[in-house]
């Protein structure tokens, strides 16, 4: 704060002042001119004056922003700096600090870039979510010029991973006058004709690369309705639409890497998921043979059809021995009736063969009852064995609380033969779990002599 008319202030204190209200006035200022004497010290410090036609200035530029620098200036060298103003106290010199230096004419160009970097980062395009890119492109866009090394790496670099993508090519130049126009019409006519698209070019100067810091091309890259890859210049060039785009590769090439998948890699992962369909399939086909080859041992004695063909077989027999039974009564009947014919008189004949009929009515009767008698007897049997069956088949068994054991070689009857680490299969009535044997103990009893 100035001091009070007639109070004096010390040396120190008005150039504390002076340094304070610079610094917050001039906090950045870009100034063009000539560089005169520099000076890098050996802490690699850049010290020089900057000088118009009328004045001069004396300036800085500590060793941080001195390494970022693609040369050294000159003496006479025309630049443009971007710096803050300060105060050096102890001689009360005015100096410039300098942030950036540049050849006149890029440097409005940098501070150009700058203002739309900032005003795209306030409207949140550079923070915004990146778009994935999609598995299987079916068509590739591609932004750069006719003829060039860009599209060629492009191609070859496609053809050889996945060359069932189709390149679509938009050409376009990609640095002079208009450049920047044609590369916001050829991305417009790819809108609705591709699933993914590549802008490109091989590296340049800065002057070069500006086409693709251009606001119009970074505004249409950024809302896109598919995914945009930027491959500008190599690794270390950086263009707004590198800020911008859903993905940016370090050249081309890698960008072609980037948007396709691995064909031999798909195909030898299709390889792998046939080999293990393939061993799924065997091991299930195997378990389910070796349990039919195991219920049909273990059913086949109490199987309903062979227990019914023996009642079936049975019933038969009984049938016949009943048939020749009644066709010799009959026989015996008929041959008593022929001598009743002949030794008695009509009446006796008669009575006798009422009484005959009526006896061989309730003969036959008998045999009627007795046959369904001993149908029911066998139906009884039949349901009998039936409900045996049912209660001791598989899996009643395994409803019961008991588990069938099958492993690669089969089912398994005894701890004998089993390794720590094999694979078992557990089968319970509602489904199967896989173990793995932890410990093998042999717990039969010894049976004395």
């Amino acid at each position: 704060m100035p001091s009070q008319p007639g109070k004096p202030i010390s040396v120190s204190r008005l150039l504390a002042l002076l340094k304070q209200s610079v610094s917050r006035t001039f906090s950045q200022v870009v100034v063009a001119g000539e560089i005169l004497d520099p000076l890098l010290s050996q802490r690699g410090h850049l010290y020089f004056r900057l000088r118009d036609g009328q004045s001069e200035i004396k300036a800085v530029m500590w060793r941080r922003e001195v390494q970022q620098l693609s040369r050294l200036p000159q003496a006479g060298d025309k630049v443009t700096v971007r710096a803050g103003l300060d105060i050096y106290a102890a001689r009360g010199d005015l100096q410039l600090v300098v942030a950036a230096l540049m050849q006149s004419g890029k440097g409005q160009k940098l501070l150009e870039l700058a203002q739309l970097r900032a005003t795209l980062k306030v409207e949140g395009l550079l923070d915004r979510d990146r778009r994935p890119l999609p598995f299987m492109p079916r068509v590739i866009g591609v932004v750069t010029s006719v003829g060039s090394a860009v599209i060629h790496d492009i191609y070859q670099t496609i053809q050889k991973r996945c060359p069932r993508c189709r390149i679509l090519l938009s050409p376009t130049s990609v640095s002079g006058e208009g450049a920047a126009f044609e590369l916001v019409q050829a991305l417009e006519r790819l809108r609705g004709r591709c699933d993914v698209v590549i802008v490109g070019r091989g590296g340049g100067s800065f002057e070069e690369l500006l086409p693709f810091s251009d606001e119009a091309l970074v505004r249409l890259a950024a809302d896109f309705a598919v995914p945009v890859v930027a491959a500008v210049g190599h690794g270390s060039d950086i263009t707004i639409l590198d800020l911008v785009a859903d993905h940016t590769a370090p050249t081309p090439t890698a960008a072609a890497v980037l948007v396709t998948p691995d064909g031999e890699e798909l195909r030898a992962q299709v390889a792998a998921l046939r080999r293990s369909l393939a061993g799924s399939l065997e091991r299930t086909l195997r378990f389910e043979r070796s349990r039919l080859e195991w219920l049909t041992k273990a059913c086949g004695a109490y199987h309903p059809s062979t227990r019914v063909r023996a009642r079936r077989e049975q019933t038969d027999e009984l049938g016949r021995r009943l048939r020749r039974a009644l066709s010799l009564r009959i026989r015996q009947e008929r041959g008593a009736l022929e001598s009743l014919k002949n030794g008695v008189k009509t009446h006796l004949l008669l009575d006798r063969v009422e009484r005959s009929r009526q006896a061989q009515v309730a003969l036959q009767q008998r045999l009627v009852r007795s046959g369904q008698a001993i149908a029911e007897r066998y139906r009884q049997g039949l349901e009998e064995w039936r409900t045996r069956l049912k209660s001791s088949g598989p899996r009643s068994i395994l409803e019961r609380g008991f588990v069938l054991v099958d492993s690669e070689n089969g089912i398994i009857t005894s701890a004998e033969g089993r390794t720590v680490g094999e694979e078992l299969e557990l089968h319970f009535a509602d489904g199967r779990i896989t173990v793995e044997v932890k410990s093998v103990k042999n717990d039969k009893l010894d049976t004395p002599g």
